[in-house]
């Protein structure tokens, strides 16, 4: 009788054992990275081999492009970062991950924003299987793939954009991928480099300089710059409420302090004096 009892409960702890390895096995999930063109730099870089294999999120969030909650599946972003980059996410050579849209979006995010633990990419909507179009853009969605923050005060305000329709993440330094837009910190006031980490976080995700950023708006500096062609006070409107001029992507920044303006103006004038400087 005792050997029965003992037998009996070895045969429920090896089932439960199997229960528990099989319900950790479904949190996993083959990483169809596919759709997803990846770049150290300028490098491409191949997924070869297996297949990345991570951990399946359930999420339940406040979704700021939606403005409504939501329910997806995701991976950790930190989790994609070091499948696909390696020791190269660790290198202090690259300082920003860029990730560039369907549509011409290409969002640049502080490389140490990461790795918090609450960055994700969605890559399924739990109650819209074909994917939710997106409030104010049509029939667009956020297929394929959409970064998320789960922090409330992470949001595109603070400078934490939630791009979506995701095709390409690159691990980038700024200096050497923006050569156009980004100055010597150690040659300009204290006023043009705050306006230019501040382009970078709100601005550059839809206008280029120089032909690198984001294509969904025009380019600001060539081949003239903005201030060339519209006047200061015109530019400093339309940055806080370009609604008040004509209906468009362009969201209001009315959020911006006046001294956050007068950076965003100081590092324009910047680039229009350098741009006609005599070589």
């Amino acid at each position: 009788m005792k050997l029965s009892c003992i037998g009996l409960r070895t045969l429920i702890m090896t089932i439960l054992a199997l229960v528990f390895l099989f319900a950790c096995k479904e949190k996993q999930s083959e990483a169809d990275l596919k759709d997803i063109d990846f770049y150290l730099g300028s490098e491409s870089v191949a997924l070869t081999g297996d297949a990345i294999t991570l951990d399946v999120h359930d999420l339940e969030i406040y979704d700021v492009e939606y403005h409504k909650d939501k329910s997806y599946q995701a991976f950790l972003f930190d989790d994609v970062l070091k499948a696909v980059f390696g020791q190269e996410v660790s290198s202090d050579r690259w300082n920003s991950v860029s990730f560039v849209a369907l549509d011409g979006y290409n969002a640049v995010i502080d490389k140490d924003f990461f790795g918090q633990g609450d960055a994700f990419l969605i890559f399924h909507d739990k109650e819209y299987p074909e994917w939710e179009a997106i409030p104010d853009h049509g029939n667009e969605t956020a297929a394929p793939y959409y970064l998320v923050w789960t922090e409330k005060e992470k949001i595109p305000q603070n400078g934490y954009s939630w791009p979506w329709g995701i095709s390409e993440i690159a691990l980038v330094n700024m200096a050497e991928e923006y050569t156009h837009a980004t100055p010597d910190s150690g040659n300009v006031s204290t006023e043009v480099f705050a306006g230019y980490k501040l382009f970078m976080r709100r601005c550059n995700s839809c206008h280029s300089l120089g032909g690198q950023g984001g294509y969904i708006g025009p380019d600001l500096n060539e081949p003239m710059n903005i201030l060339e062609y519209r006047t200061e006070e015109m530019v400093r409107m339309f940055i806080t409420e370009p609604s008040s001029f004509r209906r468009g992507r362009m969201p209001d920044f009315k959020d911006l302090t006046s001294t956050e303006v007068d950076q965003l103006i100081g590092y324009l004038t910047y680039l229009k004096d350098e741009k006609n400087a005599p070589s």
